[in-house]
């Protein structure tokens, strides 16, 4: 379905079917875009992001099944929580750079770049948030152990692939181009 953003992008034409009916179509008319960096390079975002997503949801889930390590403070456990919205924004986003061809249209260029940048960027502040909260909980029920350090590392590890995702936002930046 279209959203009425990118309503305009299309135009429906009549066409005829295998069987010889008339149907109506939406055909996209829109500008088009195409990657400024070069093939090669969007290849390895494609990868290098996909990891970092992938490894941001497994370090999340981990982390919010965990939160009773730190014992279940709000400053803890709600930075965490907030991070599903930037995580799931992250994971489609890729979804979108995977499936980029060498042309895209406006609403697939609008949710690659326009939607990796600060998704990444909010699952950086959040997670900091989470480490933050993490070492408050450290200092105020005094307790060290193995499971906070782990509980820690990960929101370094979150904060870390938010962090080179939103300095890699650059090489998905992209270019109006010719229709055809």
């Amino acid at each position: 379905m279209v959203r009425k953003k990118y309503a305009d992008d299309f135009r429906l034409e009549n066409v005829l079917d295998t069987n010889g009916k008339l149907k109506t179509k939406a055909v996209y008319r829109g500008k088009w875009f195409r990657f400024r960096s070069d093939s090669h390079v969007i290849e390895r975002m494609k990868r290098i992001y996909t990891a970092l997503a992938i490894i941001s949801v497994l370090v999340l889930l981990s982390m919010l099944f965990t939160t009773d390590v730190m014992g279940n403070f709000w400053y803890v456990v709600m930075p965490l929580a907030c991070n599903l919205i930037p995580v799931f924004f992250v994971v489609a986003g890729c979804w979108r750079l995977l499936t980029a061809k060498d042309r895209v249209t406006r609403e697939h260029k609008d949710q690659i770049h326009d939607r990796l940048a600060p998704a990444s960027m909010f699952q950086t502040v959040f997670a900091l948030l989470g480490v933050a909260g993490g070492i408050v909980s450290d200092f105020r029920i005094s307790a060290f152990g193995f499971g906070r350090v782990l509980f820690l590392l990960g929101g370094l590890v979150l904060t870390a692939a938010g962090l080179f995702m939103f300095l890699l936002r650059k090489n998905l930046l992209m270019e109006e181009t010719a229709a055809e």
